[in-house]
């Protein structure tokens, strides 16, 4: 039985704009605001963030079912009628947003403070506490060594699907990022869970864990070419010139070069 899922989306920053004075958070909801259970989740968190001095904005999206591609994450629980949310710093699922095939830069700051406010969140949900009290501050505050090292980490690591579950041939079993996060996740929490999903094989563009070379070549600069070109047509006329003389291989250039204007000149 799950409560209700909140699935993470680029917490790695928060929203800025000139327009709004406070950086922001949104929550992305497929279910409106009246509904009581997503009321008293959006209050728990909206009391997190606001203890960061991050404000909070709820934002309405219908599901269209007849939609293969979902646009946030929490659709995929809401069309099993399972309360979900996506905490977002992007207002919009446009993809020119949240798609780019380079890495984008986390803002550790900002990933510490989002650290915190879903983990108090999650804190007074389970614990059923009222109090705004922030849980994790203190010793029991984000540990920022162990935060910017995964953040590196996973930096350094290929996110899609085969390369993050399977280990290269390269590397040694059990040290994908999956599996470390799983070992992490042994250490600190008396009871782990790992499901496997398999995804569509329409939707599958990679397959196994490989590795490959990156071959880089550095070609010559323009100018090599065109030194050379001056290089070559120098040798020719000096050896025209060492052949016929100077006067036959001025005739024989300038036979060449009207011949050729005449050609152009004939042509339709």
């Amino acid at each position: 039985n799950i409560d209700f899922a909140l699935c993470l989306d680029s917490i790695g920053g928060l929203f800025s704009d000139p327009a709004v004075p406070d950086p922001t958070l949104y929550v992305h909801s497929s279910k409106p605001a009246k509904d009581p259970a997503l009321t008293r989740l959006i209050s728990v968190l909206n009391a997190s963030s606001t203890a960061q001095g991050v404000s909070l904005q709820l934002v309405h999206k219908k599901i269209n079912i007849s939609d293969t591609v979902v646009s946030w994450e929490h659709e995929q629980f809401s069309r099993k009628r399972i309360l979900a949310v996506t905490l977002s710093r992007h207002p919009s699922h446009a993809p020119h947003l949240r798609s780019s095939v380079l890495d984008r830069t986390v803002d550790k700051a900002a990933l510490k403070k989002n650290v915190e406010i879903v983990a108090n969140a999650l804190a007074r949900v389970v614990f059923d506490l009222e109090s705004t009290y922030s849980i994790f501050s203190g010793s029991y505050g984000v540990n920022v060594p162990f935060l910017e090292a995964w953040v590196d980490m996973a930096g350094r690591e290929g996110r899609m699907a085969a390369h993050a579950a399977v280990a290269s041939k390269d590397k040694e079993k059990g040290s994908s990022l999956l599996d470390k996060a799983e070992q992490v996740l042994k250490e600190i929490s008396s009871e782990d869970n790992k499901q496997t999903f398999t995804l569509d094989q329409t939707r599958v563009f990679y397959v196994g864990g490989t590795s490959t070379t990156l071959l880089v070549y550095t070609v010559r600069p323009l100018s090599f070419d065109l030194a050379m070109t001056v290089a070559v047509l120098a040798y020719l006329l000096a050896l025209l010139i060492l052949l016929q003389g100077t006067q036959e291989a001025m005739k024989t250039l300038s036979e060449i070069v009207f011949k050729g204007k005449g050609r152009r000149q004939k042509r339709p």
